[in-house]
Order: structure tokens, then C-alpha cells, then sequence
């Protein structure tokens, strides 16, 4: 068993790393909690530290293994981006035990087990995954925010781990000479390759790596903390002081720009709040319609309202993606003739859905978050589907209600 010794983690470390690794993973979140990148991050973090002891040479047991990467592979595979991480990962176990030991280690089989099943199950049951939903998202979703290498690199979200990550990765291997520090860092590279492929260096998707960098960093500290010579052995006081220190002035930094539990207190006077108001009164069924580029706040007043959207899409970033650039022609709209093919299914569908679903509530969102092409003549989704013949014959029994901020609201005649 190829076992170093020199590098193993002092004991007085495991009291920060586990205290941190609560706050990273419930904390810091924040309101990116539950994101994709958020569930990845909480079930691939064991077996980041199982692979950090297999590295080590340490005998874990092996339904440990078995388990922690059973998990990860779980969340790897939500996110194709997220393959970096095992493989990082892997490869650096690969060089510190050799192929013989690693082959025969249950943990990354595991991972990719989960991985291999859930692409077999999407191909077998879900084939339209294929067939349609990456098609579609290569058409629009690849146009929608999309940002280039500079401006990643340079945003708010990317910049801070981009330009100290690679700094504490030269501490992880040069000078902590722990084997979690460097695979925390391999997880943080990980995290860089993951956001950066998606090219829109939104916050969630920049969640891992910056956690990840601040984690490192923490650990690095830690380690130093532990391996000074004025520190008696065994005293565990100082590791918990750091590890309690940094939690609160990472958690009041982060607080600065986004307070915890805002939206929550500022419940009564969100927009949630006063579109359920309107709303509830007049919903016949549990039916409604939202035209909408946005999530919020058409998500949650769906689960508050206990209503049902009446599209096959959460909301129209898929139109974005198709009027991303004004047409050449001049045009506001494509001709249904000319329509891409996943354009036409959008404007089939969603018409479809309508006159066969007849929701008590339609809400048109005025602001469609497509550039303005023609002046004092933006975008509208309402007259962008009354063109097509169902989705205008039904609209006839529908009612103005009222309008509300950016959002126009018609209700069904009863």
C-alpha cells in the first residue's frame, strides 16, 4: 500500500475541515440553494474526502467507497460539466497509488456506474433527450446571456477564484503537502472548467469554484496553524477559533450583498405575495398560463398557489434564444412558414396546450427580454401567438383583469 505519511492531515485539522464543511454546504449557498451545482457539491463532498484518505493509502472500508460513490456519481451526473470533477479527481489518485491499486478500487467504479446508467436510462426511456431537448438547447439556450472568455473571467462571480485558485493550488502541492488540499484544488479547477463551459458566469454555476477556493484556502491556513511549533500538540482550541473566525467573516461579506433570509421576511411586500393576492380571487381552476422570460417570481407563486402551468416550457428563454439578434429582414417575428423547427414547436405547442387546457388565468409579461428592433415596437408575446389560429381563438374568451407592474393579467370568462 503506497501510504505518505508526511502528508497526512493532523488531527486538530478535522475540526475546521468538518465545521466548514457544514457552513459551505448550508450557508454559503444562500439563495443559490438547491441549485443543480449546490445538490452536486453536498453529494460528491464524501467522496471527495474518501478520495483524499484513498490517495493517502488509507484503508477505507469498502461500502464506504461503494456508498460515497454511489452518491457522487448521483450528482455528477445531473450536469455533463460535472464529469470534471471524478475525472480531476481520479487522476490524481491514479498518480499517487498506481493503476493496479486504483483499477481494483471500488469508489470510481461506483461513480461511473451512476454515470453510465444514467446516460443508458435516458437513451432507453427518454430518447426525445436526445432527439429534441439537446437540439433545442444548442438552437436557443446557447444564445441566451452568453459571454465570452474575457468577460467571464474579469465578471463578479468568476474573477476571485480564477486569479487565486491557481495561487493556493502552488500552497496545496508545495507547501501544505496535504492530499486534501489537493483535491479540494482539483475540485476547485474542476468547478472553473464546469462554469466556464456554460459560458454565462452566473452565480450558481460559479458556486462550486468558489467554494471550493475558499475552503482551500481555509485549509491551507489551517494546516499551518496546526504545524506551528508555539502550538502545543494536541490542542484542538486553535483550529476551532479559525474555522468559527472565517465562517463569520465570510458569512458577513456574503451577507453584505444578499442578507439572509431577506426574501423570506420581506415576504407581505414581494411580488410573490401581490401577484397570489390577484390572482387567488379569480382562478376558476388550477390552471394558469405565464408568458414570461423569467423564473421568478412565476416560481414559487405556482407551488403557493397550488397552480398548474398549462406549457410544456417554465417559462420563454427559448424565444430569447431564437430573437437573441434582430432579423435581417427587418421583421419583428419569423413567418410561421420560415420558423425553425424547434421555433415551430414552440409556437404549436404552447398554443396548443392553451386551447385545450383553457386556464382560469393568463399573464402576459410586457418586458420579453428580446432587443427592441424596431422602435417604440417590442416584442410582444400576445401578438406573437395570436398568430397562430388556436392559440387566438381561444384567447377570445379570455377578459382583461388588470395590469400589474410589467405583467398584464386576463382572466376567463366564466
Amino acid at each position: 500500500m503506497d501510504v505518505h505519511p508526511e502528508i497526512t492531515p493532523p488531527s486538530n485539522f478535522h475540526h475546521f475541515r468538518d465545521t466548514t464543511l457544514l457552513f459551505l454546504l448550508i450557508v454559503f449557498p444562500n439563495y443559490m440553494f438547491s441549485q443543480r451545482e449546490h445538490i452536486m457539491m453536498v453529494l460528491g463532498m464524501p467522496y471527495l474526502l474518501v478520495a483524499s484518505a484513498r490517495a493517502g493509502g488509507i484503508d477505507m472500508p469498502r461500502r464506504l467507497r461503494i456508498a460515497t460513490g454511489l452518491m457522487a456519481g448521483l450528482g455528477f451526473a445531473m450536469k455533463p460539466y460535472f464529469l470534471a470533477f471524478p475525472l480531476l479527481v481520479e487522476l490524481y489518485v491514479l498518480s499517487r497509488r498506481g493503476f493496479r491499486s486504483t483499477a481494483t478500487d471500488a469508489a470510481p467504479w461506483s461513480v461511473l456506474a451512476v454515470c453510465v446508467a444514467h446516460a443508458l436510462f435516458a437513451v432507453l426511456v427518454t430518447p426525445e433527450y436526445f432527439t429534441q431537448v439537446l437540439p433545442m438547447a444548442q438552437d436557443f439556450y446557447s444564445r441566451v446571456a452568453d459571454t465570452d472568455l474575457f468577460d467571464l473571467a474579469t465578471g463578479t462571480n468568476l474573477a476571485a477564484p480564477t486569479i487565486i485558485l491557481p495561487l493556493l493550488g502552488i500552497v496545496a502541492f508545495w507547501g501544505v503537502r496535504s492530499h486534501l488540499s489537493r483535491v479540494i484544488f482539483l475540485a476547485g479547477v474542476a468547478g472553473l472548467i464546469s462554469a466556464y463551459a456554460q459560458g454565462k458566469g452566473w452565480p450558481y454555476h460559479a458556486l462550486p469554484a468558489r467554494a471550493f477556493t475558499l475552503f482551500l484556502a481555509g485549509t491551507a491556513i489551517a494546516s499551518v496553524l496546526d504545524n506551528t511549533a508555539w502550538l502545543r500538540r494536541g490542542d484542538r482550541r486553535p483550529a476551532r477559533w479559525f474555522a468559527s473566525a472565517l465562517m463569520l467573516l465570510v458569512f458577513y461579506q456574503h451577507g453584505l450583498a444578499r442578507v439572509p433570509f431577506a426574501q423570506q421576511l420581506a415576504y407581505d411586500d414581494s411580488e410573490v405575495k401581490k401577484l397570489a393576492d390577484i390572482i387567488t380571487p379569480q382562478r376558476l381552476d388550477n390552471r394558469i398560463l405565464i408568458l414570461s422570460p423569467g423564473i421568478y417570481p412565476h416560481f414559487p407563486l405556482l407551488n403557493y398557489t397550488d397552480m398548474k402551468m398549462t406549457m410544456r416550457f417554465e417559462s420563454m428563454w427559448l424565444l430569447q434564444g431564437v430573437y437573441a439578434e434582430c432579423n435581417d429582414n427587418g421583421d419583428i417575428y419569423n413567418d410561421p412558414a420560415r420558423m425553425s423547427d424547434n421555433e415551430a414547436m414552440v409556437f404549436r405547442s404552447v398554443s396548443e396546450d392553451f386551447n385545450k387546457a383553457r386556464p382560469s388565468l393568463l399573464i402576459i409579461d410586457k418586458i420579453a427580454g428580446i432587443p427592441e428592433c424596431l422602435v417604440d415596437m417590442p416584442f410582444s408575446y400576445l401578438d406573437y401567438f395570436n398568430r397562430n389560429p388556436l392559440f387566438a381563438e381561444r384567447f377570445l374568451d379570455y377578459e382583461p383583469l388588470l395590469e400589474y407592474d410589467r405583467y398584464e393579467i386576463y382572466v376567463r370568462r366564466r
